[in-house]
């Protein structure tokens, strides 16, 4: 009824939009997207959804260059560098670009517990296990509600023979 009343509004393309994902209806969800970015192309929100609705589609081959298009924006968000990193490691598991991306993620959100796990278990792969367990207990700390943090925290603490720093 609204697309009938006012086509090509704004809260048309909004109905629209949550139609689709209440209906899972993923093409019809990234359609809906895409329509709202024709209004509105830098809006952050809309470009993460429509990187998350790419994923369920896996449309890999869409998602990476989208990535590096939004990464090399000025007024990205960190969270594009956090997701191009994801991609790149579990795609490629090249890890000093994943460091770097995620480095530069980290200068502009220090205390972003994703990009904190993110980073240690890059590092950890790298064999750099010290840093690597450090920042597991920071992310554990930033994220307290992450158990899969805490966890790694502790494994990697066990690992270094630390067990009894790690409970304190």
């Amino acid at each position: 009824q609204l697309e009938a009343a006012s086509p090509g509004h704004r809260l048309a393309h909004l109905a629209r939009r949550a139609l689709a994902a209440y209906d899972a209806d993923p093409s019809a969800h990234l359609e809906a997207i895409n329509d709202l970015l024709a209004l509105y192309p830098d809006d952050q929100t809309l470009l993460l959804s429509k990187i998350y609705v790419l994923r369920g589609l896996e449309r890999r081959d869409l998602i990476l260059p989208l990535l590096e298009e939004l990464c090399g924006r000025k007024a990205s968000d960190p969270i594009f560098l956090q997701l191009r990193a994801e991609e790149i490691r579990s795609e490629q598991g090249n890890n000093d670009q994943v460091v770097r991306l995620l480095g530069k993620a980290l200068r502009r959100r220090p205390v972003d517990g994703a990009c904190l796990y993110g980073m240690a278990s890059a590092l950890w792969s790298q064999n750099n296990r010290e840093e690597a367990t450090s920042l597991y207990n920071m992310a554990a700390c930033v994220d307290d509600k992450n158990e899969t943090a805490a966890q790694t925290y502790f494994s990697a603490s066990r690992y270094l023979g630390r067990t009894s720093q790690a409970l304190a």
